[in-house]
């Protein structure tokens, strides 16, 4: 056994349970700040791509369930809404989307899918319809 007292040895237990406590908190700061980062980067990239949050339809590539990864075999059109971390703590960033109404604006309803890719194809945009 050591020759450290009870007192010692509880004194040690609580400093590092505080130093601990310290790096967690510091580690979900550290973590939120990257996920808001990385969501606004990938906002940018949708818009340096021509896409426009709440306008633009975009289609998902669905290249991980049978899908060919081609935007014209998949799923939408829907709309970009917005970006958030991948669920189930991937250190990734996907597309919140947005079904369309019967007018063709967004809606408030999620379409229930969380690509990390989108296409954006020129039939599917209200002016290549007009």
């Amino acid at each position: 056994m050591s020759n450290h007292s009870t007192e010692e040895l509880k004194r040690q237990y609580v400093a590092a349970m505080s130093r601990y406590a310290d790096a967690t908190a510091k580690m979900y700061a550290a973590k939120a700040r990257w996920e808001e980062a990385a969501c606004a980067d990938k906002i940018a990239e949708f818009e340096a791509a021509g896409g426009v949050v709440g306008v633009t339809r975009v289609r998902i590539m669905d290249r991980y369930w049978g899908g060919t990864g081609s935007p014209r075999m998949t799923k939408g059109p829907f709309v970009v809404i917005g970006a958030k971390p991948a669920r189930y703590g991937r250190d990734r960033i996907e597309f919140t989307l947005a079904k369309l109404k019967k007018d063709g604006s967004a809606s408030s309803a999620a379409c229930g899918d969380h690509p990390f890719e989108v296409a954006i194809l020129p039939e599917d945009q209200p002016e290549a319809k007009a």
